[in-house]
């Protein structure tokens, strides 16, 4: 069985949402972000939490766990039909955990092709993205990534969403590296969805959302933790107030490398 997911908060009435509608906005088109990321001592996932349909929004967890006998696995979804998307987790996650499915990347990924193509065959023009890592209690992992019903091995820095990601894109280049730590992930998480939220309007917002998988000691299972709201909202009033500093700090270093003058 699917470990107790954490009781998301109770969803908010559609709203408008500020400001005159993006002609960038594609009509009828929810819009979301998600990544993971590869690190030294585990997997940081991330999504922002906001739907939107046209002028409404509407707030939505997108992130799943559950826990077998000496593995935990977690799920992020990007998705225009978030019902369908936590349906093929849901079962998927079922049938991983009660060992229908056999521990290996390859079964693993042939099994979720396999879900993903029942699920989404009624399913008309589906647009559904997913990230799901199992990790098991010796520290072995494997994430997989899929679109629709095509499924491959993700790769170490994975983003994926509804809408253009080249400014996530841009972060990710100029940060991301296997070797940060599980803090520097969580940090490197929260940037992204903030700037994704604050600068591209075909997302959404909302609050952010980051998980970790790991084990917090050589001894430990794999499990999965929650990064507390209190420390993400945190973590943005910082970025918010210190980026241009550093960037400053940036283009002086430039200038004082290079004479622009001569």
């Amino acid at each position: 069985m699917i470990s107790p997911l954490p009781k998301p908060p109770c969803p908010f009435p559609p709203k408008p949402l500020p400001g005159p509608k993006s002609k960038r906005l594609p009509k009828g088109k929810p819009l979301t972000i998600a990544a993971s990321f590869q690190i030294a001592d585990g997997i940081v996932f991330c999504a922002d939490r906001m739907m939107s349909y046209e002028q409404s929004a509407y707030y939505e967890l997108k992130l799943f766990n559950a826990r077998g006998s000496n593995f935990s696995a977690v799920a992020v979804a990007a998705s225009d039909d978030m019902i369908t998307a936590k349906s093929v987790i849901r079962g998927f996650f079922d049938g991983v955990v009660g060992g229908h499915t056999n521990f290996h990347a390859e079964n693993l990924q042939n099994a979720l092709e396999g879900c993903l193509k029942v699920k989404l065959e009624s399913v008309q023009d589906p647009n559904m993205f997913l990230i799901m890592a199992f990790m098991r209690d010796e520290g072995d992992y494997y994430v997989l990534s899929s679109h629709n019903t095509s499924v491959n091995q993700a790769s170490p820095c994975e983003i994926v969403g509804i809408g253009d990601v080249s400014l996530v894109r841009y972060i990710t280049d100029s940060l991301y590296r296997v070797g940060l730590t599980l803090k520097q992930g969580v940090a490197l998480a929260a940037y992204v969805i903030w700037a994704a939220k604050k600068y591209c309007p075909m997302y959404c917002g909302g609050d952010t959302d980051i998980w970790v998988l790991s084990k917090s000691t050589p001894q430990s299972s794999a499990l999965w933790r929650i990064i507390p709201q209190a420390a993400i909202r945190r973590a943005e009033e910082l970025i918010e107030s210190h980026r241009k500093e550093h960037l400053e700090n940036f283009l002086s270093f430039i200038c004082r490398s290079i004479e622009f003058f001569t």
